[in-house]
Formats: structure tokens, sequence, C-alpha cells
């Protein structure tokens, strides 16, 4: 009983330790992933987007160059996926004036391009990731596909000329979200340069 209560007294003694002492590491890598993002983002169009959309990537994106590409990218997918979702729902709703439906219908083209080149724009990024920095033709690639989608989203986002009723108004606040962070990753994919990682 003694022995059991020794061994289990020590594995306790040592795991607490263990955890202590790992936490200063955690904090100061934190720190420093969250700095390098600070930094690129400053290097944005929305700054203040880039760092709450992609804080929740620092651990992945850690001080990376590509990675961190790599995340705005499939930010700015994410986004225009939500805003496509939305077009759909809106093409068949008999809410909305004729102005609206005119600019709903136009979008489902444009945002359905958007997120298919975003998607070959990830999909590149994943894929060739380690000679991504060196490999020209695959960066010109992603950039012209992505730059692609900031037309879509941009082509869509004008349909709406203001004085949009609420549902309207949502599809339009999301399109410009998407924008915005699609505008991101463009600046963020133009930092990478040889021997980046």
């Amino acid at each position: 009983m003694n022995v059991l209560k020794v061994s289990m007294n020590t594995i306790f003694t040592f795991l607490l330790t263990a955890v202590l002492c790992g936490k200063p590491e955690a904090a100061r890598l934190h720190a420093t992933n969250s700095n390098f993002l600070d930094r690129m983002c400053a290097k944005t169009t929305y700054p203040q987007v880039c760092v709450s959309s992609l804080t929740p990537y620092t651990s992945t994106i850690q001080n990376s160059t590509v990675h961190l590409a790599r995340a705005s990218v499939s930010v700015s997918l994410d986004s225009a996926q939500s805003a496509m979702t939305l077009v759909t729902r809106l093409t068949s709703d008999s809410g909305l004036s004729p102005s609206e439906a005119s600019a709903v219908r136009d979008c489902a083209p444009t945002m359905g391009d958007c997120v298919m080149v975003l998607q070959k724009a990830l999909d590149t990024m994943v894929t060739t990731e380690e000679k991504l920095a060196g490999d020209w033709m695959q960066m010109d690639n992603v950039k012209t596909w992505v730059s692609a989608a900031l037309t879509d989203e941009n082509t869509c986002a004008l349909g709406f000329t203001g004085g949009e009723k609420a549902a309207a108004k949502v599809l339009k606040k999301k399109v410009n979200d998407a924008m915005q962070r699609t505008s991101n990753a463009l600046a963020l994919l133009a930092l990478i340069g040889p021997g980046s990682t």
C-alpha cells in the first residue's frame, strides 16, 4: 500500500512539474507566433481582419510565410463558401425586390467560380507546399486564381447598390467579408519569396 502511495505521489509530482515547466515554453511559442502574425498582417489591406481570422491557426502557421499564406487562402475559401451558400438559398427567395433578385442571380455564377478557383489555389498549395516558394509557375497560378476570386467577389458586391432589405444586406456583408479575406490572402501570397518556409 505504502509503495503504491509513494509511486502515485511520484507520478503526480512528475506530471505536475512537466505541466508547470511546459507552460512558459508554450506561452513563449504562442507569443512568438502571435508576433509573427501581427507583423505579417500589418502588410495587408485589412490587418485587423487578417489577425482575427488567422489567430486560431497560429500554432499551425508558426513563423512560416508559406503556412500563413495557405491558412489565409483557406480562410478566404471558407468565407466565400459561406457567401455562396446564402446566394444559393436566396435565388429562390420570393421576398426579394426585383433589383435584389437580379443581383442575387448575377452573383450565383460569379461566386460559384470564386469558390472553384480558391479551391484550386488551396489544393495546389497543399500538394506542393514543400517546393512552393521555389516553383514560380505554381505560385503564379495560385496568385492568378486568388486574384480571379477577388474579381468575382467584387463583381458580386457591385450588384448591390444600397438600400437592400435584411436578407440581401446579409449577403452583401458576407461577400464583403470574403473580399477582405481574399484581398489579405493575395497580399500574404506576395510575401512568399525564394527560400521562404
